[in-house]
């Protein structure tokens, strides 16, 4: 049975050679007030460092700040591990 399990479940390695998916993490921290109103939002892309903060809460504020830091090619913001290939100088 356990052997089942691991075999249904892709390799990380299998998914990075497909590119089928990646990991991105963010930060998001949410500041309310007395009311539990909200009053602040804070993102953070966590591999970059790059933060916004707005006002309130604001779903499409989110997700745009998220798709902007997934959408370059060869972000080196993601989870997976760094390249092997040589530095360069």
């Amino acid at each position: 049975m356990r052997a089942e399990t691991e075999n249904t479940e892709p390799l990380p390695t299998a998914l990075r050679e497909e590119g089928a998916e990646r990991r991105v993490t963010f930060i998001v921290r949410l500041t309310v007030d007395e009311q539990g109103q909200p009053r602040r939002t804070e993102i953070e892309h966590a591999q970059s460092g790059k933060k916004e903060t707005f006002p309130s809460l604001d779903a499409q504020r989110l997700a745009a700040f998220m798709k902007a830091c997934i959408s370059l090619p060869n972000h080196p913001g993601t989870d997976d591990p760094p390249s092997t290939s040589p530095a360069r100088e």
